[in-house]
């Protein structure tokens, strides 16, 4: 709405675009309680195809274009979304509580504790991922959009 409110002249697709997100995201949620893979896919490969085309709509581009390499960025992201799941779950979570810091410095204290060592692994084991999946992702997404004819 926030965005709508900044640009009247395209508050309803800004409206739309917050509808159809909430709406994937509550579908995509049901699917995955449900044990449906697939569906819950199938929605987010049409969220972002009709993300892509409204944007590209609310900045007088291509709606085909966007369409297009909106879908095949949907389709990107289930693939590369669910092998990166696959490694972040076989990476170990480090478990463990907190000590008791009276008698420790603040080095002490982050070198020694399970928790704050988790939180670090944890942080990094998030972030690195996410970084390598951003990566693969757009260089994919790229060279397909390419490859397809839409313009990137």
């Amino acid at each position: 709405m926030g965005e709508g409110m900044a640009d009247p002249q395209n508050a309803a697709k800004h409206l739309a675009k917050g509808i159809l997100n909430g709406a994937t995201s509550v579908i995509s949620d049901k699917f995955d309680d449900a044990g449906k893979p697939w569906q819950k896919a199938a929605s987010g490969i049409l969220n972002e195809g009709l993300q892509s085309g409204l944007d590209a709509s609310i900045k007088g581009e291509s709606v085909t274009d966007a369409l297009g390499k909106g879908l095949t960025k949907g389709v990107v992201d289930a693939g590369v979304g669910k092998g990166l799941d696959a490694i972040k779950g076989a990476l170990p979570i480090p478990k463990g509580s907190s000590v008791d810091v009276h008698d420790y410095g603040l080095g002490k204290i982050i070198n020694n504790n399970p928790l704050t060592k988790g939180i670090i692994k944890t942080g990094v084991r998030e972030n690195v991922v996410s970084g390598i999946s951003d990566k693969i992702k757009g260089a994919i997404v790229d060279k397909a959009a390419d490859e397809g004819g839409f313009k990137t």
